[in-house]
């Protein structure tokens, strides 16, 4: 399948950033501070206006935020976190675990404009939607298929829907099945709605493995959540659903 901005989607992976930025950001490995864990504690006793499950707080407070990227975390419940990196104050991203076992990577990273932050995001789109064969996918739902870049897309508000299948993975007829599958997850939960453009991209293997990457755009800032190959697609939707602005203060 030949793939427009193919190198984009394999910056998507766990390691985004530290590829990204051509630099090898680690995991830091340590627990924060005893003053930001009780910090970060005292935070998580006011549910009310701090959403944020305990892991999660004490992962954020790891992180030093640059003005130029305001740190977004999933307020999901059941999380676990495996760790953080940070390369410079422009970027950052946490790994987790979910109460089912599945590893997922959020984070964000601060350009230098607008512009910059949303050519970065529409690169990653295979082919622009509303060219090829039209595909209904359910209710209010019609996609576009390319039979020859084994691909299926189609938009919804500002965001881009993408199934897609690398050479020698499922035939078209399984790829309108995950489309709309990934209608029908999407259709139960609402993708950040400040996001200037946004992708979704479910991409399936030979080996009958997929890996989901969600990208959006805020203000100068991109931000993701992403499934490497654990092939499932419901939870990292949730995740990204779930995405709410950290505040430590």
């Amino acid at each position: 399948m030949k793939r427009v901005g193919a190198g984009a989607h394999v910056m998507l992976g766990i390691g985004l950033l530290a590829t990204a930025c051509g630099s090898s950001a680690t995991a830091s490995g340590s627990l924060p501070s005893p003053a930001l864990a009780s910090k970060a504690a005292a935070l998580v006793s006011n549910s009310v206006t701090f959403p944020f499950t305990l892991p999660i707080a004490k992962a954020m407070a790891g992180i030093k935020s640059s003005p130029r990227l305001p740190l977004l975390a999933p307020s999901a419940g059941g999380l676990s976190v495996l760790g953080e990196r940070q390369d410079g104050r422009d970027n950052y991203e946490v790994d987790i675990r979910t109460a089912t076992g599945l590893i997922l990577g959020f984070g964000g990273q601060a350009y230098s404009s607008l512009q910059a932050a949303q050519s970065t995001v529409q690169n990653l789109a295979i082919v622009v939607p509303g060219r090829g064969r039209s595909d209904p996918l359910g209710p209010g739902v019609v996609a576009h298929a390319y039979s020859t870049q084994d691909l299926i897309t189609w938009s919804e508000g500002r965001w881009i829907l993408e199934v897609s299948a690398s050479p020698g993975a499922p035939d078209m007829p399984v790829l309108q099945s995950e489309a709309v599958r990934l209608a029908s997850v999407v259709s139960h939960r609402v993708l950040p709605t400040n996001a200037a453009v946004g992708i979704v991209d479910w991409s399936l293997g030979g080996n009958g493995q997929g890996s989901v990457a969600i990208t959006w755009v805020v203000g100068r800032d991109n931000y993701f959540v992403n499934e490497r190959h654990g092939g499932a697609l419901a939870e990292p939707v949730a995740v990204a659903a779930s995405m709410r602005l950290y505040l430590d203060s």
